[in-house]
Parts: C-alpha cells; sequence; structure tokens
C-alpha cells in the first residue's frame, strides 16, 4: 500500500486510509500500538478488506506506530507501510495566541474551537515562566471561559523577561499549552524615581534593558575612569542603556553587589541621595566594570561602612547591546572569631592556632604580628624561634569587610639539667653536688639522692662505706617535659674526711647557698683578699678586693650556677653559687 494519511473522527478515534499498490490484493491488515512496539508480537490488529480503517479508544496525547499490509491470493503479504501519530486531547488547542506587557500585567487573546460538541471549553489556564526556562516550571492562572485576559502580577518587575502559553479547560480535560510568546515587562525604571527595589538577601533577578535611554542629567554623574576592576569606577564612563533599583544597607553596612548570574556586558554605580529628581545631588559610594579578581565581564563587588537602615540608588548601564542580566545584593558579613585561651607550648613542639580563638569562621588566612615568623598554613611551628610570647592574626575578608581575631602563643623554654658527671670523695666527706654538673643548668632542680630521697639542699655527706652512688638531677617544667642529669660520687675508702681535715686558714664562710640574690661572703683570716664571680663559660661577672667580710647583690644576673674564686696568701678556693 501506499499514499497513507489520517483524520480524526473524534479526539478518541482516527481514521486512516491508503492506496492499493496493485491488482490482486484481498484484504489489508493494520496493526497499531504505542510507539515502540514490535508490530510481529504486540499491539492491536484489525483486518479489513478496504484500504480504510477506524481505529478506536485511542489516550489523548499518546504517541502510536501504525503498520499496513497487504495481503495478496496465495497467501502472500507486502512489506508494511508505517506511520507514528499523537492522538489530540480530547479538548482542541486554542489557536491564534497573542500576547502584550504593560506594568505588572500581561494582556492576551487567543481563538478557540472545539473538536466536538460533547467538549466545550469550561475556562482556559495562562502559564508564566521565566525567560528560557520549561514549561510547567511557572506559574499557572486560571482564567475564565473568554478568549481575552488581562492578568495582574506586582511580582512583574521592569525589565522582567517571561513567556507565555495558554491551555483549554474542557471539564475534567485540557488541551495541550500552546506558545511560548515571549515578553519583556516595561522598563518602568528608567530613570531613578522609579526605581525597582532590589530585597538585600534574596536571589538574584534577571532583567532586560531593551528599551532604556540615557538622560542628560544621569551623563552628570558617571562614575570616574578608574579601570574595569575597580570598586571607584569603570573602564568606560560612556551610558548606552540606563536602568534604576534601590536597596536599604543592612545592619553591617556591607553589601555586595553581584550581576555575574549572567556575563553580561555590564557596569554598576551606588549612590546616596535624598531626592532622586535631582541626580547631580547623588554622591557616589562605589563603582564596578568587571567583576573584581574575576574572569566575568559582568560587575561583582563590595562596598561598606553604609549607613544601616538607609535607601541607597544603583544606577545599571549596558554597553553595546541591549539584553538580559542580573543583579543580586547581600550583606557582607566576616567573622573571624574571638580570642580564646592562651596556648603555652615547649619550645620545639608545633600548635595549631585555631585552638587559641572561638566561633572563628571559615576561609581566612593567619598571620604573624612579627615579620621574622614563618607559618606553615594555621601551623605555628616553635623551632629556631625565642622562647617568649608571639601574636598571630586570623584575618577573614570579603572584599572591603575584614575581620580579625588574635590567638597568643608563649614559648616556653626546655628545662636543662647539666650534663653527667662524677667525683671521688673520701669517707666522711661533706660534699657539693653541683660540682658534678657542667654543661646549662637549670638551679630550680630537684636532688634525689642514691635511695631516690629528695635532698633539701645541693650538699651531702659520704658514709663510712666506700662505692660508688648515684645522685638524679630533676628540673620540672608545666609546659615541657622534665630533664634530668646524673652525679656520680665515688668514695674512695682509703682516706678519711675525718682524719685527714685540713683546716680552713682563711676561715672562708658562704652564705645563703642557693641564694635568691643577696650572697655573705666571709673570711676570719686577717689581711685583703681578692674575688672574682664568672659564669660557667669562663666570663667575668664580677671582681673586687674584700678585708673581713663582704655582700654580693646577684640578683640582677639571669638565674643558674656560677663560680666565685677567692686567693689569699697564695691559697686558692673556687665556690659554686646556685642562684635560684
Amino acid at each position: 500500500p501506499t499514499a497513507l494519511t489520517a483524520s480524526y473522527i473524534a479526539p478518541d478515534q482516527a481514521m486512516y486510509t491508503w492506496t492499493a499498490s496493485a491488482a490482486g490484493e484481498t484484504s489489508w491488515t493494520v496493526v497499531y500500538g504505542p510507539a515502540g512496539f514490535d508490530p510481529l508480537i504486540g499491539g492491536t490488529t484489525q483486518v479489513v478488506t478496504t484500504n480504510s480503517v477506524l481505529l478506536s479508544n485511542l489516550t489523548p496525547l499518546q504517541t502510536y506506530d501504525v503498520y499496513v499490509y497487504s495481503e495478496c491470493a496465495a497467501g502472500l503479504t507486502s512489506e508494511a507501510l508505517s506511520t507514528t501519530f499523537t492522538a489530540p486531547p480530547f479538548c482542541s488547542n486554542p489557536t491564534s495566541f497573542a500576547a502584550t506587557s504593560g506594568n505588572d500585567s500581561i494582556m492576551s487573546s487567543w481563538f478557540w474551537t472545539p473538536y466536538t460538541t460533547l467538549f466545550p471549553s469550561t475556562g482556559f489556564n495562562l502559564q508564566v515562566v521565566a525567560q528560557d526556562s520549561a514549561l510547567y516550571t511557572g506559574t499557572v492562572y486560571a482564567l475564565d471561559n473568554n478568549f481575552t485576559d488581562t492578568t495582574l502580577n506586582a511580582a512583574w518587575y521592569p525589565g522582567r523577561a517571561l513567556e507565555v502559553y495558554v491551555q483549554a479547560v474542557c471539564g475534567q480535560d485540557t488541551s495541550a499549552y500552546v506558545g511560548p510568546i515571549s515578553l519583556v515587562m516595561p522598563l518602568s525604571n528608567d530613570h531613578a524615581c522609579g526605581a525597582h527595589e532590589i530585597i538585600v538577601g534574596a536571589p538574584g533577578l534577571l532583567y532586560n534593558n531593551t528599551g532604556a535611554t540615557v538622560a542628560n542629567d544621569e551623563l552628570l554623574i558617571a562614575p570616574p575612569v578608574t579601570g574595569a576592576q575597580t570598586s571607584t569606577g569603570w573602564a568606560n564612563n560612556t551610558l548606552s542603556h540606563t536602568t534604576w533599583f534601590k536597596f536599604t544597607a543592612p545592619a553591617s553596612g556591607n553589601v555586595r553587589v553581584d550581576a555575574t548570574g549572567v556575563n553580561y556586558d555590564g557596569q554598576i554605580a551606588v549612590y546616596y541621595g535624598a531626592d532622586c529628581s535631582i541626580l547631580p545631588s547623588f554622591t557616589l559610594e562605589g563603582a564596578n566594570d568587571n567583576e573584581i579578581d574575576g574572569n566575568s565581564i559582568a560587575p561583582n563587588f563590595t562596598i561598606c561602612d553604609l549607613i544601616p537602615g538607609a535607601v541607597y540608588h544603583l544606577m545599571h548601564d549596558g554597553q553595546g547591546t541591549a539584553g538580559n542580566y542580573t543583579i543580586a545584593i547581600s550583606e557582607v558579613s566576616v567573622e573571624a572569631g574571638v580570642p580564646g585561651e592562651v596556648l603555652n607550648i615547649c619550645y620545639g613542639e608545633t600548635i595549631n592556632l585555631f585552638l587559641g580563638i572561638a566561633n572563628y569562621g571559615l576561609g581566612g588566612e593567619w598571620v604573624a604580628t612579627s615579620p621574622a615568623v614563618v607559618l606553615q598554613g594555621n601551623n605555628f611551628n616553635s623551632t629556631d624561634y625565642a622562647s617568649q610570647q608571639y601574636t598571630f592574626n586570623y584575618v577573614v575578608s570579603d572584599g572591603c569587610a575584614i575581620d580579625q581575631a588574635t590567638a597568643t602563643v608563649i614559648v616556653h623554654a626546655a628545662p636543662s639539667a647539666g650534663d653527667d658527671g662524677t667525683f671521688t670523695v673520701c669517707l666522711n666527706e661533706p660534699f657539693v653536688l653541683w660540682n658534678g654538673l657542667t654543661g646549662n643548668v637549670d638551679a630550680n632542680g630537684t636532688w634525689y639522692n642514691s635511695t631516690n630521697v629528695a635532698l633539701t639542699t645541693a650538699q651531702d655527706t659520704s658514709g663510712a662505706i666506700p662505692g660508688s652512688f648515684n645522685y638524679d638531677y630533676i628540673v620540672e617544667s608545666s609546659y615541657c617535659p622534665s630533664d634530668t642529669s646524673n652525679v656520680l660520687v665515688i668514695v674512695d675508702g682509703t682516706c678519711d674526711h675525718t682524719a685527714m681535715v685540713q683546716e680552713n686558714t682563711l676561715g672562708l664562710n658562704l652564705y645563703p647557698n642557693p641564694t635568691a640574690g643577696l650572697l655573705v661572703v666571709s673570711k676570719d683570716m686577717l689581711g685583703m683578699a681578692s674575688m672574682e664571680l664568672t659564669d660557667l663559660n669562663g666570663k667575668v661577672l664580677m671582681s673586687q678586693l674584700f678585708d673581713s667580710a663582704t655582700q654580693l647583690d646577684l640578683a640582677t644576673y639571669p638565674k643558674g650556677i656560677y663560680l666565685l674564686n677567692i686567693q689569699m696568701n697564695g691559697v686558692h678556693f673556687v665556690e659554686r653559687i646556685v642562684l635560684q
């Protein structure tokens, strides 16, 4: 068969006819079903003896495949003649649809004829969607049964681009939507006194500046030429398509003006002024041509220090061809946090600086207040830095809005118990344990004898039993691991101190030792003696002569161990002084 044609008898019925291709055709087999079905194993089959067939019980808007086969003598069957069609709705579609826009309104009209008197219209639906949005994503307005309508909506702001569809309603059934017709709302904001209000924090809306004009007084307030990516002017201060908006400054006084929702070549300026009819009285607050630190040719910048609650005007200008653009205004609020507890660490340790602040926001940067300190992100490694207090600022910024919180770190020096040593004494001999240590020694530690009993001073006396005895010196710290040194005291059994005590020919006496600052030095022998105070490295700190007694003030020296050398009449004594 050839020349397959169709006509609709009713919304659920279709008449198909075709032309017989040769003599000898005895009948025709028609198979139809949902699009994509296999005619060899499915579908509905009808055998007819004329070159037409009525397809019944069709589902509105369902797409069908139809196959027609010629049945010939001797049991031969032709190849299929096939087609595809979509069943119409029971409710017929509107025709001659037209629509125009007005302020906050859409005026529309159409014609409508029923498929059959069994399905009359009972009303119509108008669907309005944003430009380039899919059908069924917009708002549906139920209309009466007339063929014209004026639909109002205050949300249809100036320059808004919309697409409009119309649909017939036949009781419980509806037609397909017819359209779209593209519309742009009139530019009632072509001048400052008609400025459309933008709500701070609301999603950015799509605008269109087709038909926007430039007034002479707008030329007088065009921002200066400061470059494309600045917040104080434009790359070119000529005006082409100006539209106006207004907004109320938020509590922080800081806002971001973002038009990058569409990469449209526009430029924006923000003004403060009491009278919208006198543009030369406006004061420029900020302006931008291309996105700051970005790639968009649309504006995106921040303005700070606006008056909270005050109303500001915004002028948008399109460069070149008119078209669609977006504007979103949001409050810029940066929170760096608040100072927390002081962080105490031991020299050589690494600390996470976020532990030193609280309620902080993300996206900031840590900066040392000392240029000599190098940070590793939010970590401070105290190795190679002095044991002292350091401060670090956590800075969060968004354009011109900046906030910071300070963390304080105190680096404590690791305690030092000095280097191990050994010395020999006789039986029953008093000795000073300081004489067994070398190196850097902190004087605020505790001595422990060979039985692990703490000593009140660094002095002890050997017993009557020879041997080797270990003394431990431990220096503790609140923030660092303790340090321990060892002094091995060898008691020589071949000598007895009580049997060979030699008189101190000078009758020398030093007290108190250890001392907190003042040290009294006295002697019994008459005559002048020389005295020299050195540190453990041999550096001379003080030297003087004294007769019978003198008092030394060591309070200005750092705590630690010092050597006091005294000479008189060929006799030389060296005593260790502990300043604590």
